[in-house]
């Protein structure tokens, strides 16, 4: 092969991985905006779930279903409700 088509495929190979690297940056400069909106959907939900179950109506049309089987993260929300 001769030594001007190593050189060539020498410089692609570099720039895409320096344009990898860049698209990785952008990648991980952004989790923290993704992670904040992640939470404040996460804190809707949560609202939205603690009105829908601290209403008698709801909760006593999910006992007429028998919805026995809520998740985990409900089971402190059904508690305030009983009490």
């Amino acid at each position: 092969m001769p030594r001007t088509s190593r050189k060539r495929r020498r410089k692609r190979k570099s720039g895409l991985l320096i344009h990898g690297h860049l698209i990785h940056v952008r990648y991980m400069e952004a989790v923290p905006e993704r992670a904040a909106l992640v939470a404040q959907h996460l804190r809707t939900l949560n609202g939205i779930f603690a009105t829908l179950l601290s209403d008698e109506n709801f909760v006593t049309l999910l006992r007429a279903e028998s919805m026995t089987g809520v998740p985990a993260c409900f089971h402190p929300l059904l508690k305030e409700e009983k009490a």
